[in-house]
C-alpha cells in the first residue's frame, strides 16, 4: 500500500491533521444542514431560499475539499464519512421534517457561526505547526465568513436581530 509522507515532523503533522480533520467534519456538518434545509424549507420565499441553500452547499463542498486535500498533503487520510461527521462534529445533526423559512435560516446561520468559531480557535495550532496549513484555514475561513455575512444580512428579514451577533 502506498503511503503519503508528510513534509512536517510527526508531532506537527499530527497536530495539524487533527485541527484540519475537526474543521472538515464541521464544514461537512454545515453542508448537511444546508442540504436538509434545501429539501425541507417551507413558507414564503422558500423556492428562492432553496436555491441559496444549494449554492451554500456547493461552496461548502469546495471548502471541505480544500481542507481535506491539505490533510492528505500532510500524509493523513481525511475522514468525511457520514458516521465520522455525526460522531465528531459539535454542530449537531439536521432536523427531521419540514421547517419554516425563518427557522431554517436561523439553524444554518447557527451552524456556520459555530463552524467559524471552531475553525478560528484552531489557527494558533496550525500556525505553530505549519504556516501553510494555517493559510489554508484562513482561506477556508474567508469563504465561511463571507457566507455567514450573506446569510445574516439576508436573514435579517426572517430572524430577530442580535441572535447571531448583528
Amino acid at each position: 500500500m502506498a503511503v503519503i509522507h508528510s513534509p512536517l515532523s510527526d508531532s506537527d503533522s499530527e497536530a495539524c491533521a487533527t485541527a484540519l480533520q475537526a474543521t472538515l467534519v464541521d464544514v461537512l456538518a454545515v453542508r448537511e444542514l444546508a442540504q436538509q434545509a434545501g429539501w425541507t424549507v417551507v413558507g414564503t420565499n422558500a423556492q428562492d431560499l432553496r436555491r441559496s441553500f444549494y449554492e451554500l452547499r456547493e461552496s461548502l463542498g469546495r471548502t471541505a475539499d480544500v481542507v481535506a486535500h491539505r490533510s492528505a498533503a500532510l500524509g493523513v487520510a481525511p475522514d468525511g464519512r457520514p458516521a465520522t461527521v455525526a460522531a465528531q462534529s459539535e454542530i449537531g445533526p439536521p432536523w427531521d421534517g419540514w421547517l419554516e423559512v425563518a427557522e431554517s435560516v436561523s439553524r444554518v446561520i447557527d451552524g456556520l457561526s459555530m463552524c467559524i468559531v471552531n475553525a478560528r480557535s484552531r489557527i494558533p495550532v496550525l500556525n505553530a505547526g505549519d504556516p501553510v496549513s494555517a493559510q489554508v484555514m484562513v482561506t477556508a475561513l474567508a469563504s465561511l465568513e463571507e457566507w455567514n455575512w450573506q446569510w445574516q444580512s439576508a436573514g435579517a428579514n426572517w430572524i430577530s436581530r442580535g441572535r447571531h451577533g448583528s
